[in-house]
């Protein structure tokens, strides 16, 4: 917005600076035609330009040109003000004037306390007031000489040579409590001329050089409201100026300036920096919104992890045990070569028999051992495949989905948040756009640095860029996450088929067991039988050798079966491990999606904060311009009122002028006295000396 009012402003200083070349060549122009002549006429023709400017209307109101004459410091000397009548008859004014005096006609003119009256036959008249040097004017005008880094008073420093620095101050007067605010609505015009034949090396930041003839004439242009603070160096030789010149004039230009449309262009740029600072707060909560989130998708693939660790431990574990079983058996296996020997030795070792068949009972005890272990390792099995289906249950993304719903995490919602996130700041982008073009790099530089913020409207376009990726990687990451866990819940379908075999599988090795040891229970029953009947054995020898091979045939085929077993085992092991290895992945993805959504909560918040303090302060500075720019259009199209500046009794004052000048620096001069002739007296005469004076 301060761009905007500073543009409007520098547009309007374009077309003073135009109006002031066109001065500053008129009044070279008078000076050059004049430095000819008297001092006398110089003065008359001073006047007569001062006077004469106005619209091109013919104007009736009294018009006042004030003369102020400065030290070279920039004190009051002389305040003298010609005041201008239009039209014949009786003329009343007011001034706290010490005198008063006709310059254009030989009326009797009278002055009684503040009210001066005369009455004349003339269409224009002009006469003159003397004010107090201390009457306080609209500025405080300073003007302070250095030679070589040393200050001087005027006087001292004429006819001094080294590096001048010449320093030039115009500010307000707060003392000054007139009706009129010249300080407000006027533009002054500040000229001082350096002779380039004594002064070289001339610099003046920010003045306006102009050649006239063989001198530098340096002008200086005071917007209302502003000051003047400069400096003007150069390398003098006998070093003197002619008088600085200050001349006031009101700003008025026939502008066709809507200041409705105007104020609301700003309130448009208000209103989109609002919504902006709106949306950035939507922003804001909702990546706080889906950092939540986040952070719950975050603990529950940490719990799967755990989980999938778990059953990798399990697994593990029934795989040594199960290959501990297979040890036992293998050696079984490997003894049945053993057994179909000792049979034969049987008869000769039945005291040996008898002696063993004494263990009986332990060894029922280590048949019902195996059957215990089967059946552990069955239900083991049992309780894997269970724990696979329960997996297989919860691991699909319908299932994570329903989970987090059930915590408070609907992602659809979330996924519609970030895509609405993404459409607000893809409406602000436009206005980002339409900004930057509107105002160049510099604009936009120097109203953050006035702002005191560090702003970029180009950083800000990236910035919303980069939201828009963020928030768009966001759904993807949802989606590449249903993805991943569907193609994880394919392979727990696959684990949980094999576990399905497996349980099926070793329920028929477990029945298998159970037979093989009810039968081996039957037959250590029967072994006390034997004890009585070993006459009988030694006759059946050759059916129970036979049943003995047998026997070692089955043992092989279990064997033979129980290697598929542990296959399967192995199988799951190796699915659990890579389980494990897609969970961690899952978890490592769902924590680095938490601190990615931790980062662009932090940078959503601290946007909004930016906006939110972007909106303050632009509020807050609009408060305070919008008065100025009201007062500074005014006084450019002509709506400032004028009041007399003498006397707020003079009501109908057209037009106030100021012409200010100081003292010139000027080498003493010792001149012979000379015998003036007096001329002989006339209305000529009297005119110019009430000018010499």
């Amino acid at each position: 917005m301060k761009c905007k009012i500073k543009n409007l402003i520098m547009s309007a200083t374009a077309l003073i600076l135009c109006c002031a070349i066109l001065a500053v060549t008129n009044y070279s122009l008078v000076m050059g035609e004049t430095k000819e002549g008297s001092a006398e006429t110089e003065k008359l023709e001073v006047l007569r330009v001062s006077s004469s400017a106005s619209s091109g209307e013919e104007d009736t109101g009294k018009e006042e040109v004030v003369y102020v004459s400065m030290d070279s410091s920039g004190t009051v000397t002389d305040i003298n003000v010609v005041n201008i009548f239009n039209g014949a008859g009786d003329i009343t004014d007011y001034g706290d004037y010490t005198t008063v005096k006709m310059m254009t006609t030989n009326d009797a003119i009278v002055m009684k306390d503040d009210k001066v009256t005369f009455t004349t036959d003339a269409d224009r008249v002009y006469y003159q007031g003397t004010l107090e040097a201390d009457t306080a004017l609209p500025w405080i005008i300073e003007v302070k000489y250095y030679i070589d880094g040393r200050q001087y008073s005027s006087e001292e420093i004429a006819g001094m040579s080294g590096s001048l620095k010449i320093e030039l101050s115009i500010t307000e007067n707060e003392a000054y409590e007139g009706e009129c605010d010249f300080a407000g609505s006027y533009l002054l015009q500040a000229s001082l001329t350096l002779d380039t034949e004594t002064a070289t090396d001339i610099t003046a930041d920010g003045a306006t050089m102009a050649n006239v003839g063989s001198d530098k004439q340096l002008s200086y242009m005071v917007l209302p409201t502003q000051d003047l603070d400069v400096e003007i160096t150069a390398e003098v030789v006998d070093f003197e100026m002619p008088a600085i010149e200050i001349n006031g004039v009101p700003l008025s230009f026939a502008l066709d300036i809507d200041s409705e449309e105007l104020e609301d262009k700003i309130n448009e740029l208000l209103d989109g920096i609002d919504e902006l600072n709106s949306g950035a707060g939507e922003l804001s909560d909702g990546a706080d919104d889906l950092s939540d989130g986040a952070s719950e998708v975050n603990s529950g693939a940490q719990s799967l992890l755990s989980g999938a660790e778990s059953i990798e431990d399990g697994v593990s574990e029934l795989q040594s045990g199960m290959l501990a079983f297979q040890s036992g058996l293998d050696t079984l296996n490997a003894n049945s070569d053993e057994l179909t020997e000792g049979s034969e030795q049987i008869l000769a070792a039945l005291e040996t028999i008898e002696s063993a068949l004494s263990q009986i009972d332990a060894q029922t005890d280590e048949l019902s051992a195996i059957t215990t272990a089967s059946a552990q390792i069955k239900s083991g099995i049992n309780s894997l495949y269970s724990g696979i289906l329960s997996l297989q249950q919860n691991l699909s993304y319908s299932a994570f989905k329903s989970n987090l719903y059930a915590n408070g995490l609907d992602l659809d919602v979330l996924v519609q948040g970030n895509s609405d996130a993404i459409e607000a700041i893809e409406k602000l982008l436009p206005l980002l756009t339409t900004v930057e073009g509107l105002l160049s790099n510099e604009r936009i530089a120097a109203y953050a640095e006035e702002l005191g913020i560090d702003v970029d409207v180009t950083e800000l376009t990236t910035l919303a860029n980069t939201l828009i990726t963020l928030l768009k990687g966001n759904n993807a990451a949802i989606s590449g996450m249903e993805s991943y866990l569907d193609s994880v819940s394919f392979g727990v379908d696959t684990l949980a088929s094999g576990a399905a075999e497996l349980s099926s599988s070793y329920a028929e090795f477990d029945e298998a067991i159970n037979t093989l040891t009810d039968s081996l229970s039957s037959m250590l029953s029967q072994m006390y039988v034997l004890k009585s009947g070993v006459e009988e054995l030694v006759d059946s020898y050759e059916a129970l050798d036979g049943g003995i091979n047998d026997y070692t045939d089955g043992v092989a085929e279990i064997v033979a079966g129980y290697s598929q077993i542990v296959n399967g085992i192995y199988a799951l092991s190796s699915g659990s491990s890579t389980l494990t290895q897609g969970v961690s992945s899952l978890a490592t993805g769902t924590n680095e999606l938490y601190e990615g959504t931790i980062t662009l909560s932090d940078g959503a918040s601290e946007m909004a904060d930016g906006t939110q303090e972007l909106s303050d302060e632009v509020n807050s500075a609009y408060d305070e311009a919008e008065e100025k720019l009201s007062g500074i259009l005014s006084a450019m199209t002509g709506e400032s009122e004028i009041y007399s500046f003498v006397s707020s009794k003079n009501t109908d004052t057209s037009s106030v002028q100021f012409v200010i000048t100081t003292q010139a620096i000027e080498i003493e001069e010792i001149v012979e006295e000379e015998t003036e002739e007096e001329e002989e007296s006339g209305l000529w005469n009297r005119i110019t000396n009430l000018f010499s004076k």
